[in-house]
């Protein structure tokens, strides 16, 4: 069974979110973006997951899943005033979260050698953005928290 996917991202990610898959992407920076007529376009009967990789998740979008349908928390909603319980049980919808840091060492394991597997066959691409040495972590905190970095910071040994 696959899935047709439908991503926000920033413009600078578009392609690669197509080039994984993505059958359309909005970028999320663009002032002018839609959210709500981009779905309307493209799942008007709504979507199956919706899955919030940022905290960005706002109290209406509820409303663009699918009665019976899951939404996945891997970040935390900016502020609680933005997430309201009632859509969940009128619609029947399921709310999954996660977080890294519960995963226990032997699932942390079993993770690690399924994506080196896929990075092996090519099937998992990862982007390294940016590689600093350890007396630059400061600054490589700094990029990242201002959104300077697109990809992963590695921070390696001087």
């Amino acid at each position: 069974m696959g899935a047709r996917v439908l991503a926000t991202a920033s413009g600078a990610d578009r392609e690669r979110c197509r080039t994984a898959g993505a059958v359309a992407v909005l970028d999320h920076h663009d002032p002018t973006a839609d959210l709500d007529g981009f779905l309307a376009a493209l799942a008007s009967e709504g979507v199956d997951v919706w899955w919030d990789t940022g905290g960005l998740l706002r109290l209406g979008q509820f409303e663009r899943v699918r009665p019976g349908g899951r939404i996945l928390l891997s970040a935390a909603p900016r502020s609680p005033e933005d997430f309201c319980s009632t859509p969940f049980y009128t619609k029947d919808l399921s709310l999954l979260g996660f977080a890294m840091s519960n995963a226990s060492l032997a699932d942390l394991q079993a993770a690690a050698a399924t994506t080196n597997q896929l990075l092996a066959l090519g099937r998992l691409i990862g982007r390294v953005g940016l590689v600093l040495p350890l007396s630059r972590a400061r600054d490589a905190h700094r990029m990242v928290a201002a959104g300077e970095v697109q990809g992963r910071v590695v921070i390696v040994a001087d």
